[in-house]
This record gives structure tokens, C-alpha cells and sequence, in this order.
């Protein structure tokens, strides 16, 4: 037999939120992280004037954190969930914070949501959740709020100008012809009125298109005269050889630069920031989100985003974030660490590689585990090398050096595929370097609370 839904059945005393809500819920520890934390300069900036009382910095963090979790990271989406999801509600305590007021929250406290994850790993350090033994380092392409097409050369963008230019002559030569004629029968020959509005933005546009290829023409004049100096210093030591030798150094000459650098300056139409860098889907503008993943827990522990298409520049700022993690020191990492030495292991791919990234680390008294070749691959680079490089490629062919390297792959390429596909953060919302970073920090720390759900310790907040 089937039973019947009666929606309509009143009920004489409705269940609160908190009944409602699951006691293992996830939602609940996103709300007890948030209010764990020192939310004080958040609060300072809320106004003692007369009229309605603003939502409490708590909450409306705490609904960022999850909104990123379960994927909703658009103010309106998030403000809707508030209305139709019980789990957002419980959040939000019953309340509807409007997107304007959310979006305005992200925008404006990047530097609070910063000091907010230090704290929160603070709390997994002295909690012995994270031992910073060894930290797997990578970087992911964040595709820009942005298309491909307004990725501008200064030659693209004096043809938008004479685009523009065009329309303006033929707007110019309606308003004329529209003049001339008056309102009359004729009119309608004639065309409407010009809209003064149209060719005051086509004229704005063609300001702003004047100055981007002028910034261009510099930026590419620049590059040129850097390419003609490093073809003069090879043409310069080629000489010295032949005059010193007699004989014509070995390898073709190099050629000398043309009348234009070989990769043309570009910027973007709405997102300025942003570079075209190559992505799965292609070259797309897009920034580079750095990660540092603890191996043993797969918490994140430092994060970053960059402009820079590649990895090569970011091991030096890895290891300030890590010199700069609350009370702990690059030598003081766990005695449980897989090397003897007791220093804490960064495990990174070949896009790190360089002699002085691998000296930046001994300096810091990490030990680098930088493979010098593709697929891991740790053999002596050709040419010469230091005794840091040595050491440490002796380090990471040795089995144990093996063993701790394959986890890098498991570790944080693993986090950056749960941050995209199951939390489904592919693309940020935000334009600009700095939104781009509040909204890769908001993710980070997102993951980071989901991830200790998982770990079974939530009971630290």
C-alpha cells in the first residue's frame, strides 16, 4: 500500500533550524570554525550609527567558506540559498543576507580572510593535526572572469580604433543629414536621431584603445631593445672566442632581432591582470594559483596566486609562507620526517627546477625534492651544477627519496582536482589579481575545514 503526502498538514509547533539540521552535519563545523576565530578587525569596521544592525562577520563568512565548499560562489546564488536550502539557513540563522552585502563582505576583507586561515592552521598546528614534515608544491591555471578575444596587441587595438572611428564618421554624417533635413515626412529617409550617448562611449572607447596601444608600443619597445642587448653580448663573447682562438666558436650565430620583439605585448580589455596562459582548454587568460599541501593530512598551508604563467619564480615566496607559518620553523618540523636531518621536504615538480631555487631551499634549511627532468625524473643536469644540486638529486634517487617523491603527485594535484571538480571552483568570479586572491584564499580555507571534517577532527573547534 501507498501512502499519501499531505504538504499542507499544519504543524503546531515547527521545527527549529537547529532540530532540522543533522547533529554530524559538515555545515555545523563551517559555523563553529567561523565563530572560533578572531573576527575583531572585521567588526571594527562596522558603523555605531542608528538604523539596522548588520550581520554578524561570523555568519557571513561562514556562508562563504561553505558556499565554496558545496560550490555556490556567486553572491546571488548564495543569498538564494539562504532562502531555498536548509543547510544555508542554518548558516545564515533564518536570515537572508542580499547579494550586495555579501559580495561587498568578500570584496572588501581579503586581508582579514588571510589572517583568518593563519589562525585556523594555527589551531591544526598546536593541535598536532599538521606536523609539516613534508609539503608538496603546485600551481593550477584559475581561467580569468574574462574572453580570449580582448586580449589586445597595440596592432588589435588601433584596429579597434579604426573601427570606432568608422562608426563615429557615419553616426557624425546621420546627425548631419538628420539636421539638414529636419523632422519631417523626410525623416524617415534620412534615419532617426543620433543617440548622444552612443558617440560619447564610442569616443570614450577610442581614448582608452589611444592609451592602451601607447603602454603597448612601450612594453614592446622594451622587449626589443632587451632582445638586441642579449643578441650583442652573444655576438660580443662569439668575437672575443674567434680572437682569442682563431677559430669560430661552435653553434650557429645568433640571429639578430627584427623590427618588432618576438611575443607582442598584451592586455586585457576587462581584466588587465590576467595573462594568456595554456590551460586544458587551451590558451585562455587565466592567473596561476599556488598551493602548498601538508602529505600527511592533505591540508593546505600555503597558498598564492601569481601572474606568472610558470612555476619557475615560486619557490623563493613558497618558502617565506612557509618561514612565515604561525610558531613554527623551517627547522623545527616533526621528528617523524621521512629524512634523517629532521628538516622539513618540499616535494615539487620540474617546472621549479633551477640551481637557485634548489639553493634557495638549503638556505632555508629545507630539503628540495625538485625533480630536473619530466615524469620525476632526478639526474644530474647537464652542464655544470652546484654541490646543493648534487646533493639533493643524490638525495631523491636514494629509495626513501623515491618513496617521499611519488607522494607529491598523490598529494597536491589530488587537492587541486577536489577543489575544482568536487567543490567545482574552476574559474573565479572576480576580476582583478586581488579578487582572484580573496577567492583562491576562500577556497583554500574551504577546503581546509571540509578536509579536517573528513579527517575526523573537528572536535578542535
Amino acid at each position: 500500500m501507498i501512502g499519501d503526502v499531505n504538504r499542507a498538514e499544519p504543524v503546531l509547533f515547527p521545527p527549529s533550524l537547529e532540530e532540522l539540521l543533522p547533529d554530524d552535519h559538515v555545515a555545523r563545523l563551517y559555523v563553529r570554525v567561523a565563530a572560533r576565530l578572531d573576527l575583531s578587525a572585521l567588526e571594527a569596521t562596522y558603523h555605531v550609527d542608528a538604523g539596522r544592525k548588520g550581520y554578524p562577520p561570523a555568519v557571513l563568512l561562514a556562508l562563504w567558506l561553505y558556499g565554496y565548499m558545496t560550490g555556490v560562489n556567486s553572491s546571488r546564488k548564495l543569498e538564494q540559498a539562504t532562502h531555498d536550502r536548509l543547510d544555508f539557513m542554518y548558516i545564515a540563522g533564518g536570515q537572508h543576507p542580499d547579494h550586495t552585502t555579501l559580495a561587498n563582505f568578500r570584496r572588501a576583507h581579503r586581508a582579514a580572510f588571510e589572517a583568518a586561515a593563519a589562525e585556523f592552521l594555527q589551531v591544526l598546528i598546536e593541535g598536532g593535526v599538521v606536523q609539516l614534515s613534508a609539503i608538496a608544491v603546485d600551481g593550477t591555471k584559475l581561467k580569468a572572469y574574462a574572453a580570449r578575444e580582448k586580449s589586445l596587441t597595440a596592432k588589435l587595438a588601433r584596429k579597434r580604433i579604426e573601427v570606432c572611428q568608422k562608426v563615429i564618421a557615419r553616426l557624425s554624417e546621420q546627425a548631419d543629414r538628420h539636421d539638414a533635413e529636419g523632422a519631417d515626412a523626410n525623416v524617415h529617409a534620412a534615419g532617426a536621431a543620433v543617440d548622444d550617448d552612443v558617440l560619447t562611449r564610442l569616443l570614450a572607447d577610442v581614448k582608452r584603445y589611444e592609451a592602451m596601444a601607447a603602454k603597448l608600443d612601450a612594453a614592446d619597445a622594451a622587449a626589443l631593445a632587451a632582445e638586441q642587448a642579449a643578441y650583442d653580448a652573444l655576438q660580443a663573447a662569439r668575437d672575443a672566442h674567434e680572437k682569442a682562438h682563431g677559430t669560430k666558436p661552435r653553434g650557429a650565430p645568433p640571429k639578430p632581432p627584427g623590427d618588432a620583439p618576438k611575443q607582442a605585448a598584451r592586455e586585457h580589455l576587462t581584466d588587465p591582470d590576467s595573462q594568456l596562459m595554456k590551460t586544458r582548454d587551451g590558451i585562455m587568460p587565466a592567473y596561476n594559483a599556488q598551493a602548498g599541501v601538508d602529505v600527511d593530512t592533505q591540508l593546505i598551508v600555503t597558498s598564492g596566486v601569481t601572474d606568472a604563467p610558470t612555476d619557475y619564480d615560486q619557490i623563493v615566496p613558497t618558502l617565506d609562507a612557509l618561514e612565515a607559518l604561525p610558531t613554527v620553523e623551517l627547522d623545527a618540523a616533526s621528528d617523524d620526517a621521512d629524512d634523517e636531518d629532521g628538516r622539513m621536504n618540499l616535494l615539487a615538480d620540474a617546472g621549479y627546477y633551477s640551481d637557485d631555487n634548489v639553493q634557495a631551499c638549503e638556505e632555508a634549511d629545507v630539503n628540495a625534492y625538485i625533480a630536473t627532468g619530466k615524469n620525476g625524473r632526478a639526474k644530474p643536469p647537464k652542464g655544470a651544477c652546484s654541490q646543493a644540486v648534487e646533493t639533493m638529486v643524490a638525495r631523491m634517487q636514494d629509495v626513501i627519496g623515491q618513496v617521499l617523491y611519488r607522494k607529491r603527485k598523490s598529494t597536491v594535484e589530488t587537492t587541486f582536482g577536489c577543489i575544482k571538480d568536487a567543490m567545482g571552483f574552476r574559474y573565479p568570479k572576480m576580476r582583478g589579481l586581488a579578487g582572484v586572491q580573496t577567492e583562491w584564499q576562500l577556497a583554500c580555507l574551504a577546503w581546509n575545514v571540509k578536509r579536517l571534517y573528513s579527517l575526523g577532527r573537528g572536535s578542535l573547534f
